[in-house]
Protein backbone atom coordinates (compact mmCIF):
# COMPACT_ATOMS: atom_id res chain seq x y z
CA UNK A 1 0.00 0.00 0.00
CA UNK A 2 0.72 3.36 -0.07
CA UNK A 3 1.50 4.30 3.52
CA UNK A 4 5.40 4.54 4.82
CA UNK A 5 6.33 1.21 7.16
CA UNK A 6 6.26 1.62 10.88
CA UNK A 7 7.93 -0.13 13.82
CA UNK A 8 7.85 -3.77 14.07
CA UNK A 9 6.20 -4.14 10.36
CA UNK A 10 6.92 -6.46 7.76
CA UNK A 11 7.79 -5.08 4.38
CA UNK A 12 7.53 -7.48 1.21
CA UNK A 13 9.10 -6.11 -2.35
CA UNK A 14 7.19 -8.74 -4.48
CA UNK A 15 8.61 -10.63 -7.71
CA UNK A 16 7.96 -7.69 -10.42
CA UNK A 17 8.51 -4.97 -8.16
CA UNK A 18 10.83 -2.11 -7.93
CA UNK A 19 11.31 0.12 -4.26
CA UNK A 20 13.38 3.37 -4.35
CA UNK A 21 14.80 3.56 -0.79
CA UNK A 22 14.91 7.20 -0.51
CA UNK A 23 14.19 7.67 4.05
CA UNK A 24 14.97 6.21 6.24
CA UNK A 25 13.06 3.31 7.87
CA UNK A 26 11.69 2.31 11.15
CA UNK A 27 12.63 -0.59 12.94
CA UNK A 28 11.53 -3.55 10.89
CA UNK A 29 10.77 -6.63 11.81
CA UNK A 30 11.27 -8.10 8.65
CA UNK A 31 12.17 -7.15 5.02
CA UNK A 32 11.83 -9.65 2.07
CA UNK A 33 13.18 -8.81 -1.50
CA UNK A 34 12.08 -11.05 -4.53
CA UNK A 35 11.43 -8.20 -6.81
CA UNK A 36 14.43 -4.89 -6.32
CA UNK A 37 15.36 -2.98 -3.78
CA UNK A 38 17.86 0.25 -4.97
CA UNK A 39 19.36 2.95 -2.54
CA UNK A 40 18.94 6.35 -3.73
CA UNK A 41 22.75 7.97 -4.02
CA UNK A 42 21.30 11.17 -3.55
CA UNK A 43 21.44 11.19 -0.20
CA UNK A 44 22.63 9.46 3.45
CA UNK A 45 20.51 6.91 4.47
CA UNK A 46 19.88 4.36 7.26
CA UNK A 47 18.14 0.82 7.46
CA UNK A 48 16.86 -0.47 10.58
CA UNK A 49 15.88 -4.60 10.41
CA UNK A 50 15.95 -7.32 12.66
CA UNK A 51 15.65 -9.62 9.40
CA UNK A 52 16.54 -8.55 5.52
CA UNK A 53 16.76 -11.63 3.52
CA UNK A 54 16.93 -10.88 -0.49
CA UNK A 55 15.13 -13.92 -2.02
CA UNK A 56 15.72 -14.22 -5.54
CA UNK A 57 15.23 -10.62 -5.87
CA UNK A 58 17.87 -8.05 -6.38
CA UNK A 59 19.21 -5.62 -3.99
CA UNK A 60 21.47 -3.05 -4.58
CA UNK A 61 23.54 -0.62 -2.91
CA UNK A 62 25.35 0.41 -5.69
CA UNK A 63 27.00 -1.27 -8.36
CA UNK A 64 30.51 -2.14 -9.25
CA UNK A 65 29.90 0.19 -12.55
CA UNK A 66 28.70 3.11 -10.00
CA UNK A 67 29.10 3.16 -6.20
CA UNK A 68 27.04 3.91 -3.49
CA UNK A 69 28.80 7.58 -2.68
CA UNK A 70 26.35 9.15 0.22
CA UNK A 71 26.85 7.45 3.65
CA UNK A 72 24.23 4.26 3.98
CA UNK A 73 23.86 2.39 7.32
CA UNK A 74 22.12 -0.71 7.59
CA UNK A 75 21.45 -1.77 11.29
CA UNK A 76 20.44 -5.76 12.54
CA UNK A 77 18.61 -5.97 15.42
CA UNK A 78 17.75 -9.03 17.90
CA UNK A 79 18.88 -10.27 21.10
CA UNK A 80 20.52 -13.81 21.50
CA UNK A 81 18.28 -15.25 24.12
CA UNK A 82 14.93 -14.16 22.82
CA UNK A 83 14.93 -13.96 18.74
CA UNK A 84 13.66 -16.49 16.56
CA UNK A 85 16.15 -17.94 13.86
CA UNK A 86 14.68 -18.29 10.89
CA UNK A 87 15.05 -21.59 9.06
CA UNK A 88 19.21 -21.62 7.43
CA UNK A 89 19.45 -17.57 7.17
CA UNK A 90 19.01 -17.74 11.67
CA UNK A 91 18.35 -13.97 12.98
CA UNK A 92 19.57 -10.31 13.37
CA UNK A 93 20.86 -11.26 9.47
CA UNK A 94 21.53 -9.99 5.82
CA UNK A 95 21.14 -13.01 3.57
CA UNK A 96 20.50 -13.52 0.03
CA UNK A 97 19.18 -17.16 -1.59
CA UNK A 98 17.06 -18.27 -4.17
CA UNK A 99 13.80 -17.98 -4.54
CA UNK A 100 12.83 -21.83 -3.68
CA UNK A 101 15.50 -21.30 -0.91
CA UNK A 102 16.54 -24.63 -2.09
CA UNK A 103 20.00 -26.42 -2.82
CA UNK A 104 20.74 -26.33 -6.82
CA UNK A 105 21.06 -29.58 -8.48
CA UNK A 106 21.09 -28.74 -11.88
CA UNK A 107 25.01 -27.76 -12.46
CA UNK A 108 26.60 -24.88 -13.54
CA UNK A 109 24.85 -22.91 -16.55
CA UNK A 110 22.04 -25.03 -15.97
CA UNK A 111 18.61 -23.59 -16.55
CA UNK A 112 17.19 -23.47 -13.06
CA UNK A 113 13.31 -23.00 -12.39
CA UNK A 114 12.91 -19.57 -10.45
CA UNK A 115 15.52 -16.62 -9.72
CA UNK A 116 18.92 -16.41 -7.95
CA UNK A 117 18.75 -13.41 -5.74
CA UNK A 118 21.68 -10.52 -5.70
CA UNK A 119 23.09 -8.39 -3.31
CA UNK A 120 25.29 -5.66 -4.65
CA UNK A 121 26.49 -3.62 -1.67
CA UNK A 122 29.75 -1.67 -3.24
CA UNK A 123 30.99 1.50 -1.58
CA UNK A 124 33.04 4.38 -2.58
CA UNK A 125 36.81 3.44 -3.64
CA UNK A 126 39.23 4.48 -1.74
CA UNK A 127 43.29 5.81 -2.66
CA UNK A 128 44.43 3.15 0.10
CA UNK A 129 42.86 1.03 3.00
CA UNK A 130 45.99 -0.70 3.82
CA UNK A 131 49.91 0.58 3.84
CA UNK A 132 52.31 0.83 6.43
CA UNK A 133 54.36 3.38 8.43
CA UNK A 134 57.66 5.06 7.05
CA UNK A 135 59.12 6.33 10.18
CA UNK A 136 59.20 4.75 13.51
CA UNK A 137 56.47 6.46 16.50
CA UNK A 138 56.82 6.99 19.78
CA UNK A 139 54.17 6.80 22.99
CA UNK A 140 53.04 10.46 22.87
CA UNK A 141 53.37 10.82 19.63
CA UNK A 142 50.24 12.70 17.10
CA UNK A 143 51.34 12.21 14.26
CA UNK A 144 52.12 9.61 11.57
CA UNK A 145 53.37 8.96 8.40
CA UNK A 146 52.80 6.50 5.94
CA UNK A 147 54.75 5.51 3.32
CA UNK A 148 51.83 5.57 0.38
CA UNK A 149 49.90 8.23 -0.58
CA UNK A 150 46.41 8.38 0.85
CA UNK A 151 43.15 10.22 1.31
CA UNK A 152 42.33 9.51 4.81
CA UNK A 153 39.05 11.90 6.29
CA UNK A 154 38.92 13.68 9.37
CA UNK A 155 36.97 11.92 11.70
CA UNK A 156 37.33 8.31 10.37
CA UNK A 157 39.03 5.54 12.38
CA UNK A 158 42.79 3.78 11.67
CA UNK A 159 44.35 0.90 13.39
CA UNK A 160 48.06 0.56 13.63
CA UNK A 161 49.55 -2.61 14.31
CA UNK A 162 51.80 -3.80 17.33
CA UNK A 163 55.71 -4.74 16.24
CA UNK A 164 56.44 -6.02 20.25
CA UNK A 165 54.92 -8.57 21.60
CA UNK A 166 53.26 -8.18 25.04
CA UNK A 167 55.36 -9.36 28.03
CA UNK A 168 52.69 -12.08 28.45
CA UNK A 169 53.50 -13.69 25.16
CA UNK A 170 57.08 -13.49 25.61
CA UNK A 171 57.18 -14.89 29.02
CA UNK A 172 54.82 -17.79 27.87
CA UNK A 173 52.04 -16.71 30.11
CA UNK A 174 49.09 -16.36 27.78
CA UNK A 175 45.72 -17.97 27.83
CA UNK A 176 46.50 -21.93 26.83
CA UNK A 177 48.78 -21.42 24.23
CA UNK A 178 46.40 -18.83 22.77
CA UNK A 179 48.15 -15.18 21.88
CA UNK A 180 47.23 -12.89 24.60
CA UNK A 181 44.74 -9.81 24.35
CA UNK A 182 47.34 -7.33 25.41
CA UNK A 183 49.19 -6.79 22.17
CA UNK A 184 49.66 -3.61 20.82
CA UNK A 185 47.71 -2.80 18.58
CA UNK A 186 45.99 0.59 18.79
CA UNK A 187 42.74 2.41 17.24
CA UNK A 188 42.57 5.88 16.13
CA UNK A 189 41.55 8.27 15.08
CA UNK A 190 42.50 11.33 12.13
CA UNK A 191 42.31 15.24 12.94
CA UNK A 192 43.86 16.18 9.56
CA UNK A 193 45.76 14.91 6.57
CA UNK A 194 48.51 17.20 5.04
CA UNK A 195 49.00 17.90 1.92
CA UNK A 196 51.61 15.64 0.84
CA UNK A 197 48.44 12.99 1.71
CA UNK A 198 51.27 11.22 3.78
CA UNK A 199 51.08 13.09 6.89
CA UNK A 200 48.45 12.17 9.11
CA UNK A 201 47.76 14.02 12.36
CA UNK A 202 45.93 12.16 14.93
CA UNK A 203 43.12 13.00 17.71
CA UNK A 204 44.74 11.67 20.28
CA UNK A 205 48.36 10.54 21.37
CA UNK A 206 49.66 7.03 20.70
CA UNK A 207 50.56 4.78 23.77
CA UNK A 208 52.81 2.74 22.24
CA UNK A 209 56.18 2.35 20.31
CA UNK A 210 55.16 1.29 16.75
CA UNK A 211 58.63 0.57 14.58
CA UNK A 212 58.95 1.19 10.75
CA UNK A 213 62.21 -0.67 9.73
CA UNK A 214 63.29 -4.17 7.31
CA UNK A 215 65.23 -6.76 6.60
CA UNK A 216 67.05 -8.27 3.89
CA UNK A 217 67.83 -11.67 3.29
CA UNK A 218 71.08 -13.51 2.51
CA UNK A 219 69.79 -13.80 -1.07
CA UNK A 220 68.82 -10.08 -1.15
CA UNK A 221 65.34 -10.37 -0.57
CA UNK A 222 63.83 -7.52 1.14
CA UNK A 223 61.44 -7.85 3.46
CA UNK A 224 59.87 -4.82 5.13
CA UNK A 225 58.65 -5.07 8.82
CA UNK A 226 57.27 -1.51 9.29
CA UNK A 227 54.02 -1.82 11.51
CA UNK A 228 50.84 -1.57 9.36
CA UNK A 229 48.31 1.39 9.13
CA UNK A 230 44.40 -0.06 8.00
CA UNK A 231 41.62 2.23 7.26
CA UNK A 232 38.35 1.36 9.02
CA UNK A 233 36.09 3.43 7.98
CA UNK A 234 33.81 3.02 5.12
CA UNK A 235 30.22 5.08 4.41
CA UNK A 236 28.83 1.93 3.31
CA UNK A 237 28.67 0.28 7.10
CA UNK A 238 26.76 -2.88 8.14
CA UNK A 239 26.55 -3.38 11.75
CA UNK A 240 24.92 -4.82 14.83
CA UNK A 241 22.48 -2.81 17.32
CA UNK A 242 24.29 -1.10 20.33
CA UNK A 243 23.33 -4.12 22.81
CA UNK A 244 25.73 -6.69 20.36
CA UNK A 245 28.89 -6.59 22.31
CA UNK A 246 26.70 -7.14 25.82
CA UNK A 247 25.96 -10.57 24.80
CA UNK A 248 28.83 -11.19 21.68
CA UNK A 249 26.08 -11.49 19.58
CA UNK A 250 26.43 -9.06 16.63
CA UNK A 251 24.84 -9.15 13.08
CA UNK A 252 25.22 -11.63 10.50
CA UNK A 253 25.57 -11.50 6.41
CA UNK A 254 25.40 -14.87 4.43
CA UNK A 255 24.68 -16.33 0.78
CA UNK A 256 23.04 -19.47 0.75
CA UNK A 257 21.19 -21.48 -2.12
CA UNK A 258 22.83 -20.64 -5.21
CA UNK A 259 22.48 -16.55 -4.25
CA UNK A 260 25.26 -14.33 -5.51
CA UNK A 261 26.54 -11.56 -2.86
CA UNK A 262 29.40 -9.13 -4.23
CA UNK A 263 30.14 -6.71 -1.71
CA UNK A 264 33.52 -4.32 -1.90
CA UNK A 265 34.28 -1.14 0.25
CA UNK A 266 31.89 -1.46 3.12
CA UNK A 267 32.30 -1.41 6.75
CA UNK A 268 31.46 -4.50 9.12
CA UNK A 269 30.61 -3.64 12.92
CA UNK A 270 29.69 -5.48 15.71
CA UNK A 271 28.93 -8.64 13.58
CA UNK A 272 29.86 -12.36 14.77
CA UNK A 273 27.33 -14.55 16.20
CA UNK A 274 29.22 -16.04 19.29
CA UNK A 275 27.87 -19.76 19.74
CA UNK A 276 26.15 -20.25 16.33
Amino acid sequence: NQEPPADGDYVSVPAGQSLLVDMDTPKLLIMTVEGEIVFDDTKDLQVHATYIWVKGGTFELGTEEKPFMHRATITLYGNKYEAVRLPVVGAKCLAVSNTQFTIREYGDGAQEPGSIGKLDVHGAPRLKVWTRLAKTVQPGDTVIVMQEDVDFRPGEELMITATQASHKHISGMGLMGAPPVDFQNERIFVQSLDPDMRTVTLTTALKFEHISTFYVRPDDEYIDLSAEVALLTRNVKIQGDELSEADSWGGHTMVAFGGIYRIENAEFFRMGQQGE
